[in-house]
């Protein structure tokens, strides 16, 4: 209670002096400016709001994650093909507080695992290859099973191999289609960076 009460009051601390300063100085350009035409409040009362949740816990069984992965890793595992893989899974659960001087108070939980499979290779041209594989959930259930995963993996190494053994492609001008999640990558690689 102590650690989140000088938490708040630290991070508010500088916000409210900011906000005096702030008022001061406009206070002082409000007496030497004309009246302005709309005289209506910046801000309406309203109710404070309050919504204090369940703080946010997670519970996975790290030992069976750890074989499970280390099953995976071994498919992944193709010396002299792919140099380089990974597998892990990653658990977060945080809460976030909100407090006004108003009187609201919220604190909002927030649960999240990612399971993921990535591998690496080098064509003998030189170009470098890597795909990654994923899954965010909000509970552990909802992860993939072993033999999901084991299946992801064998996938996965199988596609980065046909990858790297693959001719070039040829230079090509006209019209193409896009659909699934190439379209959503081009969209987000051609027009989101803008």
């Amino acid at each position: 209670q102590e650690a989140i009460t000088s938490a708040i009051w630290s991070a508010s601390n500088k916000e409210i002096r900011d906000a005096q300063e702030a008022w001061r100085k406009l206070e002082t350009l409000q007496k030497v400016k004309v009246d302005e035409q709309d005289d209506a409040p910046d801000f309406s009362p309203a109710d404070p709001a309050v919504d204090i949740q369940e703080v946010a816990q997670l519970e996975v069984d790290r030992g069976a994650w750890e074989e499970v992965l280390t099953e995976v890793s071994a498919v992944l595992d193709r010396p002299g093909e792919i140099h380089g893989s990974s597998a892990d899974l990653n658990a977060v659960a945080e809460n976030h507080y909100i407090v006004t001087s108003e009187g609201s108070r919220i604190r909002h939980p927030r649960t999240w695992l990612r399971v993921a499979i990535q591998t690496r290779t080098r064509a003998e041209d030189g170009m470098d290859i890597r795909l990654y594989r994923w899954k965010d959930v909000r509970i552990p259930e909802a992860l993939p099973n072993r033999d999901d995963l084991l299946a992801w993996a064998e996938d996965l190494a199988d596609h980065t191999v046909a990858l790297r053994n693959a001719p070039l492609g040829e230079p090509y001008d006209g019209p193409i289609l896009l659909r699934g999640t190439a379209a959503g990558v081009f969209v987000h690689e051609v027009i989101g960076h803008r």
